[in-house]
C-alpha cells in the first residue's frame, strides 16, 4: 500500500505545483482570509464542483506565506490505495511534502470516516483546509464531530467583478464597456473554466451538470434512486422553471415521481450539491412562510444557456437569477434575510430584504427592460403596494441600463443599472 499511496501523492503534488503556476485572480473572499487562516479551526470551503475551491485554497495559503500538503479525494487511485490505516496516510503526506503548515484535502467527503480523521488531526494540532461540493454533508457531519471547531466559507462561480478581473487582468474596463460585459456575463455565467477561449462552454456545462448528478447525488444516494434519468429530468425541469414558483405536488406527474415525499427528497439531493436554491415567500406568520410555494434559482446563469430550454434567451429569467446570485454574494441568506413577496391582491415583489431583527430593510424589483410603459407601471404598482403592506419605504428597481429616481404617490423609487448594483 505504501509505495502505491506515495506514488499517487507524488503525482498529486505535481498537479498542485502546476495549479500554483497558473495565472489566477484573487477571489473576493480572499479579503477575509487573514482573520480566519491563522486560527486553529478546520476551514471548510463549500461550493459547486469546478467553481475554484482548490485554487482558492492555494491562493489563501500562498498569499499568507504558508506551506501545505495536498490530497485530492476525487482521485479514485487515492481512495483505492488509502486502505483504513489513516495514520499511515498522514505519515506518507509528511514524507512526500516534509513538514508543512497546513493540509489541504479536496472533496474529502469521498474518504470513509473522514470526519473522524479530521478530528484526530485537530487533536494532534494539524491545521487543515477541506473542500467539498456537498454543503449539507460537510456542515452536518462536521457539526457532530467537530462541534464549534470549524469555520465554513461558501464559494460560488465568478461574480461579475471577478469575471471582469479575469478578463481584464492587465487593464481595467472603462465604464461605457460595463453594460456590454454584463450582457455577455448574463448568458455565459461565471464557472472559471468556461471563460478560457479554448473551452466549449456549452459542452463543458452540460458535462458538469451530469457529473454533479452522477457523483454528488447518485454515488451517495444511489441505493434510494432506481433511475438516474429522473434526477436529470428533475434538474432540467427546475432549470426550465427558474425564477418560478414550484410545489412538490406539481413534480409528481410530469416527472413520474411516486409521491410528494419522494419529490421533496430528490429536490433536497439537488440542493445539497449547491446546484439549486429555493426562496420562500415572506409573511409575518411563520406557518405561512413554511407552507407557501417556493421559487427556484440556479447556481449559475451558464447552466440556463447550456440546457437551452428556452426557445430564445429569456432575459427576464436570466436577469432575475443573476440578481438573486448577487444578493447571495452580499451575504443575504435565502429564507432568513431574503424572500419574495405577494401582496394581498397577488402582485409580486421579487426580493424582500430584512435584518436579523426582522425589520424589512428593502424591497427590490428586477426588470430587464423598463422602456415599455405598461411593464414599468406593473413593477412600480407592486412595489408601492408592498411598501404599504410591509411598512418599508426603501424601494429599488434594478434595470438593464436605466438610472434615475422617481417620486410616485409620495414614495421615492430608485432605479439602478444591474452592472452598477453588482459591483457595489
Amino acid at each position: 500500500m505504501s509505495d502505491k499511496l506515495r506514488s499517487v501523492l507524488e503525482r498529486q503534488k505535481l498537479e498542485k505545483e502546476r495549479m500554483l503556476s497558473l495565472k489566477t485572480i484573487d477571489r473576493q473572499e480572499n479579503k477575509e482570509a487573514p482573520k480566519y487562516i491563522k486560527n486553529d479551526l478546520v476551514k471548510v470551503i463549500t461550493g459547486p464542483r469546478r467553481c475554484g475551491k482548490s485554487v482558492f485554497s492555494f491562493q489563501v495559503l500562498k498569499n499568507q506565506g504558508y506551506t501545505f500538503a495536498y490530497a485530492n479525494f476525487e482521485d479514485e487511485a487515492l481512495i483505492e490505495s488509502l486502505g483504513n490505516d489513516y495514520d499511515k496516510f498522514t505519515d506518507e503526506l509528511n514524507f512526500v511534502y516534509g513538514k508543512t503548515d497546513y493540509f489541504v484535502f479536496d472533496e474529502i467527503q469521498n474518504m470513509k470516516k473522514w470526519e473522524m480523521y479530521l478530528n484526530k488531526l485537530q487533536r494532534r494540532d494539524y491545521k487543515v483546509i477541506v473542500t467539498g461540493s456537498n454543503a449539507k454533508l460537510l456542515s452536518g457531519e462536521l457539526a457532530t464531530s467537530l462541534t464549534g471547531r470549524h469555520i465554513s466559507i461558501d464559494l460560488f462561480p465568478f461574480s461579475f467583478q471577478e469575471f471582469l478581473d479575469y478578463k481584464y487582468q492587465d487593464s481595467k474596463p472603462i465604464e461605457s464597456q460595463l453594460p456590454y460585459e454584463l450582457e455577455y456575463y448574463l448568458k455565459q455565467g461565471g464557472f472559471p473554466e468556461t471563460l478560457r477561449p479554448e473551452i466549449d462552454s456549452y459542452s463543458y456545462l452540460n458535462d458538469l451538470l451530469q457529473t454533479m448528478i452522477l457523483k454528488d447525488v447518485l454515488f451517495r444516494y444511489g441505493h434510494t434512486i432506481k433511475k438516474g434519468q429522473k434526477m436529470e429530468s428533475l434538474a432540467n425541469y427546475l432549470i426550465n422553471n427558474c425564477c418560478q414558483e414550484i410545489s412538490y405536488r406539481r413534480l409528481i406527474v410530469p416527472l413520474g415521481i411516486k409521491s410528494h415525499n419522494t419529490a421533496e427528497k430528490y429536490m433536497g439531493y439537488l440542493q445539497e450539491t449547491i446546484l439549486f436554491f429555493t426562496l420562500g415567500k415572506y409573511s409575518f406568520k411563520y406557518s405561512e412562510r413554511v407552507s407557501a410555494d417556493k421559487k427556484v434559482y440556479v447556481i449559475d446563469n451558464g447552466l440556463l444557456t447550456a440546457r437551452n430550454l428556452f426557445n430564445s434567451p429569456n432575459f427576464g429569467v436570466y436577469f432575475e437569477n443573476l440578481i438573486f446570485l448577487g444578493l447571495l454574494r452580499k451575504n443575504y441568506r435565502p429564507n432568513y434575510e431574503l424572500f419574495y413577496y405577494k401582496t394581498k391582491d397577488n402582485k409580486e415583489v421579487d426580493f424582500v430584504l430584512k435584518n436579523p431583527n426582522s425589520q424589512i430593510t428593502q424591497l427590490i424589483q428586477v426588470c430587464y427592460d423598463v422602456s415599455d410603459t405598461n411593464t414599468e407601471k406593473r413593477e412600480v404598482s407592486a412595489l408601492l403596494k408592498a411598501s404599504q403592506e410591509l411598512k418599508c419605504d426603501n424601494l429599488l428597481i434594478i434595470t438593464k441600463s436605466v438610472e434615475k429616481q422617481a417620486n410616485i404617490e409620495g414614495k421615492v423609487i430608485k432605479y439602478i443599472p444591474a452592472w452598477k448594483y453588482l459591483l457595489e
